[in-house]
């Protein structure tokens, strides 16, 4: 009876010993975008101690080799059944140039031997997917959150832009402005029609947009001290928000006035009013008053 169940083990032995290991690596897509993450995928036939990854510098690494999966069962072979395992694993890198790459084999080590993989070529097309495409993959392969928290709003700090063009992951921001620095008061109606020795409001639109780091002061009012026929009951009252990223700040919104009209009916002009910043001064167009 032992000799047998040692003639067994020895065959089991001889079958595993027998067995051929191999490595390999597959890839998404040989042929990429610039902001695309690329997912390789690593399989080994058998239980691999220990991944070593080829030297990357043509890519970034965006999730480590991980996510190991192993799959085992029980095969016939020659009368003896043995275990057949597989593991895989993930990778995922995002280029960092355009052009034809090479990505070196990845290394194996199984008790005492050293396997390797195929290698793989990736071309980078000077073209981008779309953040949310992007985005996607990283979410699914890194556990990377997009969009904002649900409760507060916020951005979470693992929503990635892809797109930046030092090809750094960074939060992805919101827009801000119009992207030219500007200044600029305008006002909302050019002409008004109002009853003689009444209050009326009149309101003027400001919009400031400079560099963040330029944009130190504030916007005032000016300009409201020689009214001529009207009579400045109250203001200016300013109601600007300011909104700013990394690279831009805005400053917007809106300044009021409060003005008896003149006794006498007729037509009259507001002057232009001033908006300053610095030492720059703007000036707005005139408005056109008739009382009646």
């Amino acid at each position: 009876m032992k000799l047998i169940i040692l003639i067994g083990l020895f065959f089991i032995a001889a079958n595993i010993s027998a067995q051929k290991f191999s490595a390999k690596v597959e890839v998404t897509s040989e042929t990429v975008a610039k902001n695309e993450p690329i997912v390789l995928t690593l399989k080994i036939n058998t239980k691999a101690d220990k991944v070593i990854m080829p030297k990357i510098t043509d890519f970034k690494v965006l999730a480590d080799v991980g996510n190991k999966k192993t799959y085992s069962e029980m095969v016939g072979q020659d009368e003896i059944t043995v275990e057949k395992v597989d593991q895989s694993y993930t990778c995922v890198l995002v280029p960092k140039y355009v052009g034809k790459f090479t990505i070196a084999p990845f290394t194996f080590i199984v008790g005492n031997e050293t396997i390797k993989s195929n290698e793989i070529k990736i071309k980078v097309e000077d073209r981008k997917v779309s953040w949310q495409d992007s985005a996607s993959i990283a979410e699914k392969y890194t556990g990377f959150s997009i969009g904002s928290e649900a409760t507060s709003g916020v951005p979470t700090k693992t929503a990635i832009d892809y797109n930046k063009t030092d090809k750094t992951l960074v939060p992805k921001e919101n827009p801000v402005g119009n992207g030219i620095p500007s200044f600029e008061i305008t006002p909302t109606k050019i002409k008004y029609k109002v009853v003689s020795g009444e209050d009326f409001v009149v309101e003027y639109k400001i919009y400031k947009e400079a560099p963040k780091a330029e944009f130190t002061d504030n916007v005032e009012m000016a300009g409201y001290d020689n009214l001529k026929d009207f009579t400045l009951v109250d203001g200016p009252a300013r109601h600007l928000k300011v909104q700013s990223n990394s690279t831009t700040k805005v400053q917007s919104g809106t300044a009021d006035l409060i003005l008896e009209a003149p006794l006498k009916p007729g037509i009259y002009k507001i002057p232009a009013m001033k908006a300053k910043y610095g030492d720059t001064v703007i000036s707005s167009a005139e408005i056109e008053v008739v009382v009646e």
